[in-house]
């Protein structure tokens, strides 16, 4: 039996292939996955036939065909709260680890709002907090991105490179510094602080990571300079950063390369901050829109469009960093993936 199941499912028997294709496609999209990875001969005609895009976009096509969607309704008070704000260019939306939080920014300040007892009709949406640095040098204090640290600290980047630390009950402003160039994003994790830049003719850019002692003291303890573009997406955990360096803007999506820095094995010598260049697999003639990791040692890319006929697709990678290869590449986007604020 096995000899006819290796004969049938060997791609390089090009006679067989289209019974195994047929065989294949009858398949729903979970149970194709589930045969995927049952067999390494499976895995592997699956790879070349490039059937998963097929049976991914068919579930897709009868997904939003057939089956209903989900309705979620909002409390009509915080309904008439997110009309308010929507009409002052929110650029940033981000809840908090607990999800009792929202946190909104636009160009200004960043706002709170409490979500406690939200699902609760007989509990009034309480006030939130605003963060607001009215410190300004050249250029308007516009806020670009924030983030949250130790769950104490509200952390804004700003477009005109202050860096402002916000005392996150009371929204208080502790301290702030003036950082190189145009900060395009903040990433903290646990007392690290990583921003990236870019200079203010858009010639050159940075990523740096700062160990945070007090709201105004804190040390510079990595960062990379020498050779690097404009950094208009980055994103970063306690083993990988990732930044996408600017080549161009097409279609109001900024696009460039990635360069990824794998943290170093920790020893006495390097304090446990640093990080070295890792090289993935990929073209580096492929450029790149945003960048996301996630469960610690994978990434995923939003990725230039490829033309297709009179279309275009624009693809969504994901790679396991730790074997340095792709597991899945989704061709089912007709615009680009990206989301940063306004920079330029």
């Amino acid at each position: 039996m096995s000899s006819y199941f290796d004969t049938l499912f060997d791609y390089n028997r090009h006679g067989f292939n289209h019974i195994a294709v047929r065989i294949l496609l009858y398949l729903d999209y979970k149970s194709f996955i589930q045969v995927k990875r049952t067999n390494q001969l499976l895995y592997e005609f699956i790879k070349r036939a490039e059937l998963e895009d097929i049976v991914l976009r068919r579930k897709l096509a009868w997904d939003w065909q057939y089956n209903s969607p989900k309705i979620s309704l909002l409390r009509e008070d915080l309904t008439i709260w997110l009309q308010c704000l929507m009409k002052d260019d929110i650029n940033h939306v981000s809840f908090s680890d607990n999800s009792r939080e929202v946190l909104i920014s636009n160009v200004n300040c960043v706002s709170s709002i409490q979500t406690d007892g939200l699902m609760n009709k007989n509990v009034a949406l309480p006030s939130g907090n605003k963060y607001q640095n009215n410190q300004e040098n050249l250029e308007a204090n516009i806020v670009t991105s924030f983030d949250v640290l130790l769950d104490k600290y509200l952390i804004t980047g700003s477009k005109n490179g202050m860096l402002s630390f916000f005392d996150i009950r009371t929204g208080e402003l502790e301290s702030y510094k003036q950082l190189f160039g145009i900060i395009s994003q903040v990433k903290c994790r646990e007392d690290l602080i990583v921003t990236s830049h870019l200079g203010k003719a858009y010639d050159i850019g940075c990523i740096s990571i700062r160990k945070f002692l007090s709201p105004t003291n804190m040390q510079v303890v990595w960062s990379v300079y020498e050779d690097v573009m404009p950094v208009f997406s980055m994103d970063f955990n306690l083993d990988y950063i990732v930044g996408l360096e600017w080549s161009e803007t097409l279609n109001h999506a900024h696009m460039g390369q990635c360069s990824i820095y794998k943290r170093e094995t920790p020893s006495d010598e390097n304090q446990n901050y640093s990080w070295s260049r890792f090289i993935p697999l990929m073209d580096y003639n492929t450029r790149f829109t945003t960048c996301c990791l996630f469960k610690k040692d994978f990434l995923a890319l939003g990725v230039d469009g490829v033309a297709t006929g009179e279309h275009w697709d624009f693809h969504l990678q994901i790679l396991d960093l730790r074997t340095n290869t792709m597991i899945h590449n989704f061709k089912a986007h007709k615009s680009a993936i990206f989301f940063y604020p306004e920079l330029w």
